[in-house]
């Protein structure tokens, strides 16, 4: 519980765990926490512009609820011939991380918004209704790019649009670098954990239809 009480006084210091006040460790790492958070923000604002401001919140639009990364599931799954059930491990993957990250994180840690996220509301997104830590987008994007780099070419490219939805959420100051970098982090382990689930799930077919061809060729 100490740990836990830890994390919780750094990434979400007004979330009270109890009356007694935040250790001064916790601080120490909330202070650190909350300067690069700052430093993030100041330099995107330095180099903000309308086209960017743009770009980036129709990116982040197009990956709300995983709806681009459920299309980009149905249409790699419906042109691969190696991973027949390839979109179900990716729906999989999406239902795994949202479960755990607005479901058990967000609501554990409760850490508000950044300053001037409501600006960013005119520029056509969405008002969250979770709170900020961690990024659901940059763990909805990377536990998809795992899944959709497996054994495809296109792998980088997953990756790389991974990278760009997770730092649209910064850039329209929906969430704080902290909250992106830590939930990319548990996208990658919750998309191998889904990629280990969807290996497995082959395996047991492909073995069981192995069995049932010698099955029908013995008289």
């Amino acid at each position: 519980m100490d740990v836990l009480n830890q994390l919780v006084e750094t990434f979400a210091p007004g979330l009270k765990q109890s009356d007694r006040a935040p250790s001064p460790k916790a601080l120490a790492v909330w202070r650190r926490v909350d300067k690069f958070d700052t430093a993030v923000s100041r330099v995107i604002d330095r180099r903000r512009t309308p086209k960017s401001d743009r770009f980036f919140s129709a990116l982040s639009s197009a990956a709300d609820h995983s709806l681009l990364w459920f299309t980009a599931g149905t249409v790699r799954g419906a042109t691969s011939r190696h991973h027949p059930g390839f979109p179900w491990g990716l729906y999989a993957s999406q239902i795994l991380q949202s479960g755990f990250v607005n479901g058990v994180l967000k609501p554990l840690f409760n850490r508000p918004r950044p300053v001037g996220f409501e600006d960013d509301l005119q520029m056509g997104m969405h008002r969250p209704i979770t709170s900020s830590f961690p990024s659901g987008h940059a763990a909805s994007a990377f536990a998809a790019a795992v899944v959709l780099a497996d054994d495809d070419p296109l792998g980088p490219f997953y990756y790389a649009l991974a990278g760009l939805v997770a730092y649209s959420r910064v850039h329209t100051r929906m969430h704080h670098a902290s909250d992106v970098l830590v939930g990319s982090v548990i996208g990658l382990g919750l998309g191998y954990v889904s990629r280990s689930a969807i290996h497995a799930a082959e395996r047991i077919q492909h073995t069981s239809n192995g069995t049932a061809s010698i099955e029908a060729a013995t008289p």
